[in-house]
């Protein structure tokens, strides 16, 4: 299950076609996105944040919010698209990228105060035809382009404001070496024969993991040119991945499942939550400063990470919010976000 699947269910019962003039339901890719009256309440799958005291968040319908307070107030920017976006991230001066159902790339160079679509399924698959070799590969390329834009991109890794990274189901992955003028397929460059579905990606100076279903763990050393196969002793789904630094990495998933490593994934311990906390998935990661991770389970509840314990620590001892993703603020604040929105709490 991808991690933002854990609010599709209400996603499908809020959709609903828009008819054409001439009677004809227009696509979630050609109509934009949903206009709200309460945006920091919507249905929300992702926040990041661009700088400052700047955040954007994204959810259902192709809807992106945009807060300049640190998350207190939030305003709805227009997007082109009423996809639902479950990943942004925002890099350099205000350049960033959202992704979501219909292999949708949305992108900005104002802080998220507009959107320009740049990539859909349609054209990923096309671009994964192209570059797929002979043989299997290709008759595989080629279904998905007949299939059309049903693979979701799932994350989007960027690392400056000319180089991404997007992966999804299925093993679908292109980058950006212009800002997203132009993206490449990273399919057949991945040791995914299995074609599992990707989930995570995370970056620290030149290392690159992504993390994804049955426990794939991929490592690249070199932004991104080349990948292998990292051996993890586990086999559930990973939906959040770390890099504190090039050898400090820490991943988690399924039934609250984490697990660490402090040589560059050479070896690994597990990272159980307290006994006493239910066994939830872990949704997201993020580097908390000072050697530490922090970790947001599908009920709401922190853990932290202090590097290099083996063991977690639960920072949130109140009863949380079901969420699917946070950011920390500018000023320290955590901003986590679920089906009920928005919620900002002090750290």
């Amino acid at each position: 299950m991808p991690r933002a699947a854990f609010a599709l269910a209400l996603i499908v019962a809020l959709a609903a076609p828009v008819a054409r003039a001439g009677g004809e339901a227009a696509s979630p890719l050609e109509r934009p996105s949903l206009r709200l009256r309460d945006p920091a309440h919507a249905p929300l799958l992702a926040v990041a944040r661009c700088g400052g005291r700047t955040l954007l968040a994204a959810g259902a319908h192709g809807v992106v919010l945009r807060s300049v307070d640190d998350g207190r107030h939030w305003q709805q920017s227009a997007t082109p698209t009423s996809h639902s976006l479950g990943a942004l991230t925002c890099v350099g001066a205000g350049v960033g990228w959202a992704v979501g159902h219909g292999g949708v790339v949305l992108g900005t160079r104002d802080a998220g105060v507009s959107w320009r679509r740049q990539l859909d399924g349609r054209a990923a698959a096309e671009l994964v035809r192209q570059a797929a070799p002979a043989g299997p590969p290709r008759a595989e390329a080629e279904r998905w382009v007949a299939e059309g834009a049903d693979k979701p991109l799932l994350d989007v890794l960027a690392w400056s404001e000319r180089d991404a990274i997007v992966i999804g189901a299925y093993g679908l992955a292109l980058r950006t070496r212009d800002g997203g003028a132009s993206w490449a397929s990273l399919v057949d460059c991945l040791p995914n024969p299995k074609r599992l579905h990707l989930y995570a990606a995370a970056r620290a100076g030149t290392r690159i993991v992504i993390a994804g279903e049955q426990g794939l763990l991929l490592r690249s050393d070199d932004d991104g040119e080349h990948f292998e196969r990292v051996a993890l002793p586990y086999e559930g789904s990973l939906f959040a991945a770390v890099l504190l630094d090039a050898r400090t990495w820490l991943v988690a998933g399924l039934r609250g499942n984490a697990w660490a490593s402090v040589d560059g994934g050479a070896s690994w311990t597990p990272l159980r939550p307290p006994s006493a906390a239910p066994a939830a998935a872990f949704v997201a990661a993020a580097a908390a400063g000072a050697g530490q991770a922090l970790l947001l389970d599908q009920a709401g509840q922190r853990y932290r990470w202090p590097a290099p314990a083996p063991t977690l620590l639960r920072e949130s001892a109140s009863a949380a919010d079901p969420a699917n993703g946070f950011a920390i603020a500018g000023d320290g604040a955590l901003i986590s976000v679920g089906d009920r929105g928005v919620v900002r709490a002090s750290r």
